[in-house]
């Protein structure tokens, strides 16, 4: 998850579901519980900064990131 807090009021900006190896490599498992015919394997990093990326490139401002278990 990549939530958002100011002055304003907190929102989440963008979440990603971590998928382990063994539903990443078995596409028909995925496809049955409703998931993503064909997602690589990312770890929890990865996701964590390609949300940062997302969130980069749509000039989400930011004085600060931090991150926790990443």
């Amino acid at each position: 998850m990549l939530p958002s807090a100011s002055t304003g009021g907190q929102a989440v900006l963008a979440r990603a579901l971590y998928l382990p190896p063994a539903w990443t490599n078995a596409q028909e498992r995925c496809a049955r519980a409703g998931g993503p015919a064909t997602q690589p394997f990312a770890t929890q990093p990865q996701l964590a900064r390609q949300m940062r990326q997302r969130a980069c490139e749509a000039r989400v401002p930011a004085a600060w990131v931090t991150g926790d278990r990443v």
